[in-house]
């Protein structure tokens, strides 16, 4: 999804939400336990097939279901989702990952991260959501990454993101300041990780390259 897509999709759904904002209370009101396993496999959709960001996927099952849980259901369906697409690029749709991955013009940067480092690549790009999320699954999967280390370094990645989705959404109709201040830390947080990055880059490259890229296999 292009910035300006991304951008207008998010605007719209602030707009929607304070236009339906009786309407929305209403269904955040109306919760049971009954609805975790739905709300979690439609969330799990919405990963997979991304007609709206998932942040505004995230955000509302934050607001349905407050911060535990609604975490809980965001990092388990978009980790579930990062799993599938993997398998699916890896061993079922490989012609159509690398026909794929030709659209992104941007993958240098995140190409020297994963040449030195595949899972410390992996992990920076899901705690700096820069490069779309499919684009790294489908990359990770068409190198030799192993599945295990992808979706341990996905799991860690998407905490932060999700646990801030999540608290944003449950108090996005109750509490704005709050909100705001939680998005302000979480931005100083980007900002640590990103410092972090630009310091490790600089390391020395060791002897041993320990991931390939697309072109190399």
């Amino acid at each position: 999804m292009k910035k300006w897509m991304l951008a207008a999709a998010y605007a719209a759904a602030v707009v929607a939400s304070f236009y339906y904002k009786e309407e929305l209370l209403e269904w955040v009101r109306y919760s049971d336990r009954s609805q975790l396993v739905p709300m979690t496999l439609l969330a799990l959709f919405a990963a997979l097939v991304p007609v709206i960001p998932y942040g505004i996927v995230a955000g509302l099952m934050g607001a349905k279901f407050g911060l535990v849980a609604g975490s809980f259901i965001n990092l388990l369906a978009s980790s579930a989702a990062a799993g599938i697409m993997f398998v699916l690029a890896r061993y079922v749709l490989q012609r159509a990952a690398r026909e794929f991955l030709s659209r992104f013009r941007r993958l240098d940067r995140f190409t020297a991260i994963y040449e030195r480092n595949p899972f410390v690549g992996v992990l920076f790009a899901r705690l700096i959501p820069i490069i779309p999320s499919a684009a790294v699954n489908v990359y990770s999967a068409i190198t030799r990454m192993s599945w295990i280390a992808f979706m341990t370094a996905t799991l860690i990645g998407k905490v932060p993101v999700m646990l801030i989705f999540a608290f944003v959404g449950e108090h996005v109709f109750s509490n704005m300041q709050t909100a705001a201040i939680a998005i302000g830390i979480y931005a100083a947080f980007l900002v640590v990780v990103y410092f972090s990055y630009r310091l490790w880059r600089k390391r020395p490259l060791s002897s041993k390259a320990m991931g390939k890229s697309p072109s190399e296999l």
